[in-house]
C-alpha cells in the first residue's frame, strides 16, 4: 500500500504534514497580508505596478496590439464612413403629431373589441 501524502499527515489541522505547531508558510503569509492594514499598502501598489507595467511592455503586448490595429485599420478603410461616423444627425424628423383627441372620436372598428356605450 502506497504511503500517504506530506500534506495529508494530519488532516485535523487543515494540512501541512510538520509536527511541529507552526502554521505552514503560505498560511502565515496570507494571515500576513490580510492583517498589514494601510501600512502594506504602498509596497503592495508598487508591486501591482511593476507587474502591470512588465506585462504592459512585453513583446507579446506589442504583438497583440499591432495585430488588434491592423485589423480596426483595415476595417476603416474597407468599410469607410459607414464604419466609424460622425454622429451626423438622422435625416429623418420626429414622428407625425396625432391629436390624441382625434383617435378617441374615432368610429367604432370592426373587430374583437367591444364599443363603449353610454
Amino acid at each position: 500500500m502506497p504511503a500517504a501524502p506530506r500534506w495529508a499527515a494530519d488532516s485535523r489541522r487543515g494540512g501541512g504534514g510538520s509536527s511541529s505547531s507552526d502554521p505552514p508558510p503560505q498560511l502565515a503569509a496570507s494571515r500576513a497580508a490580510a492583517s498589514e492594514g494601510l501600512s502594506g499598502l504602498v509596497p503592495r501598489a508598487r508591486v501591482l505596478a511593476t507587474l502591470g507595467l512588465g506585462l504592459g511592455l512585453s513583446p507579446a503586448f506589442w504583438g497583440l496590439a499591432a495585430v488588434s490595429l491592423s485589423l480596426f485599420a483595415a476595417l476603416a478603410l474597407g468599410y469607410g464612413d459607414a464604419f466609424i461616423h460622425g454622429g451626423r444627425p438622422a435625416v429623418t424628423g420626429p414622428p407625425p403629431y396625432i391629436d390624441p383627441y382625434s383617435l378617441l372620436d374615432e368610429a367604432p372598428r370592426e373587430g374583437p373589441y367591444v364599443g363603449f356605450r353610454e
